[in-house]
C-alpha cells in the first residue's frame, strides 16, 4: 500500500507509450483507443503550467496556515522542544491532508500533492532538527534526516524529496570527512567512489529481466543485457515503473557528482577554500597528474558508454564534461584571449556537429553499426523500458499497423518473427 495507485501509474506508462507509437504510425486510432480502454487511468489530468502554479499556491497556503496557527498557539510552544512538537504535529497534519486529497481527488503530480508532500517532509525534518541538541554536528543531522526522506520516497516516489535526499547524503559525507584528519585529502576519492556506488546500485537494482536476450540502454532503459529464464512478474514491473523517475534522477545526480569530483579545477579550488579562503590563488594539490587524468578520462568514459550502449544521458554528460575540461584548461594554461578562445570553441563545436550529422545520416552505416542516428526520436529523452510487455499487450488486442511504405513479403510478421518466405 503506497501513496498512489500503482495500477494507474503502470497503465499511464503503457498508454503514453502507445500514444507515442500511434504518432509514429505504428498504431491506428482504433487500436490506440482499445489500449486506453484496456488500461484505464483514473488520475485527474492537468498541464505543466497549472501544476507549477498549483505547487506555488499550495506552498504559500501551507506557510500561511502554519503562521496563522502559530499566532494563536505560539504561547503554548515557548522552548525548542515544544516548537519541535508543533512542527511535527503540523507536518503529520499536512501529510494526512495530502494523502486524503490524493485519494479523493485522484491526484498524481498535479502540483498540489507535490507541494503537500514536500511541505510535510520539511516540517517533520524541522521538528527533528529542533529536537536535537544544539551541538549536534551537520553530518549527524543529515544522517538522522535521511530515514524520514527515504520513507517519503518509498511511499510516494517523489522526485523533489529524492533530490533533497541525495543532496543530504552528499552533505553528510562531505561534513563527516572534514571531521577526520585525513578526510580532506580523501574527499574527492570518497565522493567519486560514493557516486559510482549509487549509480551502480540503482542500475543493477532496477533491472527488468526479459524472456530472451535483452539490450542494455542505460539510465532510462534499465533492461538486462543477459538472457533470463522467465519474464518479470507484474508486481516487479509495477514497482519499477512507480520509482522510475526517482531512480533516473538519482542516477543523473550521481553521474554529475562523479564528473565534478574528478575535475581538477573543482578539486583544487575547493581544497584551497577549505585550507584558507583568503588565499588569492589555490595552492597546488597532491597528485595533480591523477586529477588531470580524471578530468580527461571521465568524459571519455562517458562518451564510450554513450556510443557503446546508445545512451543519450551519457552523451549529454560527455558534452558537459568536455566543456568543463576546456574551461579548466583555459583557466590554468590558457594563452589565447578569451574572445579568441570562445570563437575557436564555437567553431569546433559547429564543425563536430556537422561531421556527426553527416556521419549519422549515411544509410546502412551509422544507424546499423552503432545504433545512432540524427533522426528525431519520439521516445527521447525518456524511453519507456517495458516495450516487450507493451508489445505483447498490443499484439493480443490487435495486430500492429505498419506505416505506408514499409512492405514485407509473405512471411508471418506478427510477434516480431518471420516465416520461411520473409
Amino acid at each position: 500500500m503506497r501513496g498512489y495507485n500503482e495500477d494507474w501509474i503502470y497503465n499511464r506508462a503503457v498508454v503514453l507509450q502507445a500514444e507515442r507509437w500511434q504518432r509514429q504510425g505504428l498504431l491506428t486510432d482504433e487500436q490506440g483507443q482499445k489500449i486506453q480502454q484496456q488500461y484505464p487511468v483514473g488520475f485527474r489530468g492537468s498541464n505543466t503550467f497549472l501544476e507549477i502554479g498549483a505547487f506555488l499556491f499550495t506552498n504559500i497556503a501551507v506557510a500561511g496556515g502554519y503562521a496563522l496557527l502559530w499566532l494563536f498557539l505560539g504561547q503554548l510552544f515557548t522552548n525548542q522542544y515544544s516548537s519541535a512538537v508543533y512542527n511535527v504535529l503540523i507536518g503529520i497534519g499536512v501529510g494526512l491532508l495530502g494523502q486524503a486529497l490524493i485519494r479523493k481527488q485522484q491526484l498524481y503530480r498535479s502540483g498540489v500533492d507535490n507541494a503537500l508532500i514536500v511541505s510535510a517532509v520539511a516540517l517533520l525534518l524541522m521538528g527533528l532538527q529542533l529536537a536535537l541538541p544544539n551541538e549536534t554536528s551537520l553530518y549527524a543531522r543529515c544522517l538522522l534526516s535521511l530515514p524520514v526522506m527515504l520513507v517519503a520516497i518509498w511511499f510516494y516516489g517523489d522526485t523533489i524529496v529524492t533530490c533533497l535526499a541525495i543532496i543530504t547524503l552528499y552533505a553528510a559525507v562531505f561534513d563527516g570527512l572534514l571531521e577526520l584528519s585525513w578526510g580532506q585529502a580523501a574527499l574527492p576519492f570518497v565522493m567519486m567512489a560514493l557516486s559510482t556506488m549509487i549509480y551502480l546500485f540503482c542500475h543493477f537494482s532496477f533491472i527488468v529481466p526479459t524472456s530472451g536476450p535483452g539490450r542494455r540502454a542505460g539510465v532510462f532503459s534499465r533492461t538486462s543485457g543477459k538472457a533470463a529464464t522467465q519474464s518479470p512478474s507484474s508486481r516487479m514491473i509495477k514497482n519499477l515503473v512507480y520509482y522510475d523517475d526517482a531512480v533516473t534522477l538519482t542516477q543523473w545526480m550521481a553521474l554529475i557528482a562523479l564528473l565534478a569530483s574528478g575535475n581538477y579545477y573543482i578539486v583544487r579550488e575547493l581544497n584551497g577554500e577549505l585550507l584558507d579562503p583568503s588565499l588569492a590563488e589555490a595552492p597546488q594539490i597532491a597528485l595533480p597528474w591523477l586529477f588531470w587524468f580524471t578530468t580527461f578520462a571521465i568524459p571519455v568514459l562517458y562518451g564510450y558508454i554513450a556510443l557503446r550502449y546508445r545512451n543519450r544521458v551519457f552523451l549529454i554528460l560527455m558534452g558537459l564534461g568536455i566543456a568543463a575540461l576546456v574551461a579548466t584548461l583555459r583557466y590554468y594554461i590558457g594563452f589565447l584571449p578569451l574572445s579568441v578562445h570562445l570563437a575557436l570553441c564555437g567553431f569546433a563545436l559547429i564543425l563536430i556537429a556537422f561531421l556527426l550529422i553527416r556521419f549519422l545520416s549515411r544509410p546502412g552505416h551509422a544507424a546499423e553499426s552503432h545504433g545512432l542516428t540524427d533522426t528525431p526520436d519520439d521516445d527521447s529523452p525518456r524511453e519507456f523500458f517495458l516495450n516487450v510487455e507493451t508489445l505483447a499487450t498490443i499484439q493480443a488486442s490487435a495486430s500492429l499497423h505498419q506505416p505506408e511504405g514499409v512492405k514485407f513479403g509473405g512471411g508471418d510478421f506478427g510477434g516480431g518473427g518471420a516465416g520461411a518466405t520473409y
